[in-house]
C-alpha cells in the first residue's frame, strides 16, 4: 500500500485522502476552538475585543495625531479593512506554522494526512475572519453608508489573501520541523510585517513609484488595497489583483507538492 511506501502521494490522491479524513478535521478543529476560548472570561468576545482596541490605538496615533488623510472613509472603518486581512495571515501563520509541533503526539501515533494537524489549527482564524467582515458590512450599513454592487469582489480579495497566507504557513510549517530557528523569526516577522502591510495606512502614501513595488513583495497589500477599493469605492477586480492571485495559487501548489513530499519524513524530524 502507498501507506507504507516512501514514494509521495499526486495531489489529487492527497485530496483523496484529506476526504477520507474530513471527521477528524471537525473534531480538531473543534477542539481548538474550545481551547481557544474555554477558562476565558470573555470567551468569544475576545473576536470583537481584540480589534476595537487595536482601533482605538491606531486612531488616537495616525488620525488624531498624526492626522492620517483617509478621504471620504471613517479612519476606524478603513483600519478595520485591514484588520481583517491582517489577522487572517497572522493567525494562519502563528498558529499554523507550529501545529506540526504542537501536534507531534497525535502525529506519532496515529496516520492521516498531516495537512489536517495544519488546516485545523488555522481554521478557527479563518472563521474569524468571516465573522469580522460580517461586523464591518454591518457597521458600514448601520452608519448610513451607501455599499454598491461591487462590494461582491471582496469575496476575491479575501480568498487572494487566504491562498497567500496560505502558502506561507505551509512553507513555514516545514521549515519549523527541519529549523527550530525559525520558530525565533516569527514573532519578528509579524511584528515588521505589519508595519510593511497597508492595515493603519494606505499604499498611495508611499511616493510612485515604490507603492508599485510593495503591491508586489507583499500580496497583503494587493488584498487590503482591493477590498477597500470594492467595498468603499465600488472598485472591481485590478489586472494587478489577477496577476497577484495567479501567482500566488502557484506558489501554494508548489507549497503543498514540497509538503506532500516532506510529509513522509514529518516523524523522523519531530
Amino acid at each position: 500500500m502507498r501507506e507504507l511506501s516512501n514514494k509521495a502521494y499526486t495531489i489529487s490522491e492527497y485530496f483523496e485522502r484529506l476526504g477520507k479524513y474530513y471527521h477528524l478535521l471537525v473534531a480538531l478543529t473543534k477542539r481548538e476552538l474550545k481551547t481557544k476560548y474555554s477558562r476565558t472570561i470573555l470567551g468569544i468576545s475576545w473576536v470583537i475585543l481584540q480589534p476595537a482596541l487595536a482601533i482605538i490605538v491606531y486612531s488616537i496615533f495616525f488620525r488624531f495625531i498624526f492626522h492620517m488623510d483617509t478621504g471620504r472613509i471613517p479612519y476606524p472603518q478603513f483600519v478595520f479593512s485591514g484588520l481583517i486581512i491582517w489577522y487572517i495571515f497572522s493567525g494562519f501563520v502563528s498558529k499554523g506554522a507550529l501545529s506540526l509541533l504542537e501536534m507531534s503526539d497525535i502525529i506519532k501515533k496515529v496516520s492521516f494526512p498531516r495537512l489536517i494537524a495544519l488546516l485545523a489549527k488555522i481554521f478557527p482564524s479563518f472563521i474569524e475572519g468571516l465573522v469580522l467582515l460580517i461586523m464591518l458590512f454591518t457597521w458600514i450599513l448601520v452608519t448610513g453608508t451607501e455599499i454598491g454592487w461591487q462590494s461582491i469582489f471582496v469575496s476575491f480579495y479575501l480568498l487572494e489573501a487566504i491562498v497567500f497566507s496560505l502558502m506561507i504557513t505551509i512553507l513555514l510549517s516545514i521549515c519549523v520541523v527541519r529549523f527550530r530557528d525559525v520558530l525565533h523569526l516569527l514573532p519578528v516577522i509579524l511584528n515588521f510585517g505589519v508595519w510593511l502591510t497597508p492595515v493603519f495606512y494606505s499604499s498611495s502614501m508611499i511616493p510612485e513609484p515604490y507603492n508599485k513595488y510593495l503591491l508586489i513583495i507583499n500580496p497583503l497589500a494587493d488584498s487590503i488595497e482591493g477590498l477597500r477599493l470594492a467595498l468603499f469605492h465600488n472598485g472591481g477586480i485590478t489586472l494587478q489583483s489577477v496577476y497577484t492571485f495567479g501567482g500566488s495559487l502557484v506558489l501554494l501548489t508548489i507549497a503543498l507538492v514540497f509538503f506532500i513530499k516532506f510529509e513522509k519524513r514529518i516523524i523522523e524530524r519531530l
